[in-house]
């Protein structure tokens, strides 16, 4: 049985779970696949419908732009785990993530007609 799927596909040579994988230039030992919806760093999700992460990489902030009016978001690390969700009730939206361990990180925005999904790392 293989490991879950986060946000998406992951885009490069497969994975082995629960094994130490480079990402990005990150040692990650992988506890879940990863998405990867676009090649670019901090812009991904539906290309009609895009949303926007940046900076990225992250140490403070990330600031979420999209053509969404408000959206209810999650964001969960590669593990699966729920580090935050909540209403974007308008875009520009930050994020305080300083206290976030550093690492990959998956969004999903949803409001009333689509989902968008992107991804973006934390550095300290």
């Amino acid at each position: 049985m293989g490991s879950p799927t986060i946000c998406g596909s992951f885009i490069g040579p497969d994975p082995v779970f629960g094994q130490d994988t480079l990402i990005g230039g990150y040692q990650t030992t992988f506890l879940a696949r990863v998405l990867q919806d676009s090649l670019s760093t901090g812009i991904a999700g539906d290309p009609q419908h895009p949303i926007r992460l940046y900076p990225d990489p992250a140490d403070q902030y990330i600031t979420m732009d999209s053509d969404l009016t408000s959206a209810e978001v999650f964001v969960h690390d590669v593990s699966g785990e729920l580090m935050w969700s909540g209403f974007a009730r308008s875009f520009p939206h930050q994020l305080d993530v300083s206290f976030w361990p550093a690492g990959l990180y998956c969004l999903k925005a949803t409001d009333d007609h689509r989902t968008v999904r992107a991804r973006f790392i934390v550095h300290h």
